[in-house]
């Protein structure tokens, strides 16, 4: 009995609430029943909010997993993928979207559309113009579909923005966090305003970013939002939003490249004075000028972003580097709690980033081979053939994706959920999406600094 998988696809992650989900696996399981086929459900190929418009689903979502697994041999390549319609599987350009059926069928899968029973396999591709005709005809059409979607979306704005031009009608409710819509009117919220008001002289007296938050953190001053602290990529949004002055200038407009779009003055009402807001640009942009010589060289390369957290808080760790110049030595850097480093109540603890690196390049690969051994389990919901490939990817990059961070950061937290610095145990605690953790014992104190420094 050949295997089936069945490839699961729709665009808005509102959609999980609907029928779209158990209307595609009850196709699947019936069409698998009524041919012989092995419907495996342990190894799943699902895309819950994922676009296939410009191919998304491909680059980063499950459909991409799938091709990996059968060029790796967890599919074997008699297999069939079970899948809706066509359009499933791309929306994008009809030309590029029937490489993604082509690049399928080449590697011996057959694949089944089950609303209109086509079956796709290389051979009849090669062999049958009209298969290849009626792919191409139902691609064009998808991908016609979006476009003409996303063109009403784009005219249904555009209008939206001519009236508020034309008459000052509200286009959304959505308005920046210091406002308030009411009574069918945008208006400020005091306590909010007076806030962002004291952000602006303070930004104007030339206190950076990071100084603004911590400040307001100490006060305790609550953020507009549900966001715990004040960081400073807050503060730069607001520091640089002409909203403060009342002008509508929409990023969606603008990438639209439409130029009959102009910013709409007195859209909001104004909360900043003109000449603070200039003087506060002038300020970043001399402070932008200061640190554009040799930025390059300053740039951070941290390949454990966004997974590395404090044992204390569980906030995300970020790096950041300390000044050893009165003792003639460069600026070193080190992982800092982002709570405590903006002023929240964590303990401002610092630990030396290259001895979590060192430690995690002498230490990971005997980790992920462990785990490609059999030896930690596997607990999660996760398949785990697929998560097998995940690490496999990893253990693979920790050889050879050094110099490029923002890969073997992408194929970390493939992995692993989380990685704590328990920097009062020396250890680091692995959570691993697969529902197991691990830990690996490090020296993460001063003295592995004092040690090191010397090499550096």
């Amino acid at each position: 009995m050949q295997t089936a998988y069945s490839y699961l696809r729709f665009s808005s992650p509102a959609q999980i609430k609907g029928d779209s989900r158990r209307r595609q696996l009850s196709l699947a399981r019936k069409y698998a029943e009524g041919h012989g086929l092995y419907l495996d459900e342990s190894l799943t190929f699902h895309d819950m909010g994922v676009s296939a418009y410009r191919g998304k689903n491909l680059e980063t979502g499950r459909l991409g997993d799938f091709l990996r697994a059968v060029r790796q041999g967890y599919v074997k390549s008699d297999s069939y993928l079970l899948v809706e319609s066509l359009d499933r599987i791309s929306r994008d350009k009809a030309r590029r979207a029937l490489r993604v059926l082509e690049d399928i069928c080449d590697e011996g899968i057959t694949v089944v559309t089950i609303l209109d029973n086509q079956i796709y396999t290389s051979e009849r591709l090669d062999n049958d113009p009209t298969a290849l005709l009626i792919s191409l005809i139902i691609f064009i059409r998808a991908n016609e579909e979006s476009r003409t979607k996303a063109r009403r979306q784009r005219e249904a704005w555009s209008a939206k923005y001519e009236r508020a031009r034309q008459t000052g009608e509200i286009m959304t409710k959505r308005v920046p966090t210091w406002l308030r819509v009411k009574g069918g009117k945008i208006i400020p919220i005091p306590k909010h305003v007076k806030v962002v008001r004291t952000i602006y002289e303070l930004a104007a007296m030339g206190i950076g970013k990071d100084a603004i938050a911590a400040k307001l953190n100490r006060e305790k001053v609550p953020t507009f939002d549900r966001a715990r602290l004040w960081h400073h990529t807050g503060i730069r949004e607001l520091l640089t939003r002409p909203a403060v002055l009342g002008v509508f200038d929409s990023k969606t407009c603008a990438e639209r490249k439409d130029e009959s779009f102009k910013p709409i003055q007195g859209y909001y009402p104004q909360v900043i004075d003109k000449r603070l807001y200039n003087r506060v640009q002038k300020v970043l942009a001399d402070r932008r000028a200061k640190w554009s010589t040799g930025s390059q060289l300053r740039q951070l390369k941290n390949v454990f972003s966004r997974a590395a957290k404090c044992p204390k808080c569980g906030s995300t760790m970020g790096r950041y580097y300390k000044s050893f110049f009165e003792q003639g030595l460069p600026s070193i850097p080190y992982f800092i709690c982002r709570s405590a480093h903006a002023g929240g109540e964590c303990d401002y603890v610092a630990v030396p980033y290259d001895a979590v690196e060192q430690e995690f390049r002498l230490q990971g690969p005997g980790l992920l081979d462990a785990y490609l051994a059999g030896e930690l389990g596997h607990k999660g919901e996760i398949d785990r053939i697929t998560f097998r490939m995940r690490v496999e990817d990893l253990r693979e990059g920790l050889n050879n994706d050094w110099e490029n961070p923002p890969l073997l950061n992408r194929k970390i937290r493939n992995v692993f959920s989380e990685m704590v610095i328990d920097y009062p145990e020396n250890q680091l605690v692995f959570n691993w999406h697969c529902g197991i953790t691990s830990t690996l014992s490090v020296e993460l104190s001063e003295r592995w600094m004092k040690r090191n420094r010397l090499n550096m």
